[in-house]
């Protein structure tokens, strides 16, 4: 299986929020502010409506990464 360059996205944050003492850990929140997204067939922007939920686990040993977007192409299609 060969693959394939989809897009790569930049996105611009909001400070961390930290949660800590959580039953499974310290929950870190980054609001993603905007951005952009390009690849070889579609590329758009990133709206102001998603988030980084991780996860570090209370163990230490482990982050859980929980990233949700709303991606916008340049021909008007929206995508999460």
């Amino acid at each position: 299986m060969e693959l394939e360059l989809l897009f790569e996205i930049t996105a611009a944050i909001a400070p961390p929020i930290l949660i800590p003492d959580t039953p499974d850990g310290t929950r870190v929140v980054v609001h993603v502010t905007g951005g952009k997204f390009e690849g070889p067939r579609v590329k758009g922007t990133v709206l102001a409506s998603g988030a980084d939920w991780f996860l570090v686990r209370a163990d230490g040993k482990i982050g859980i990464i929980d990233v949700r977007l709303v991606l916008k192409t340049d021909d008007g299609e929206t995508s999460t």
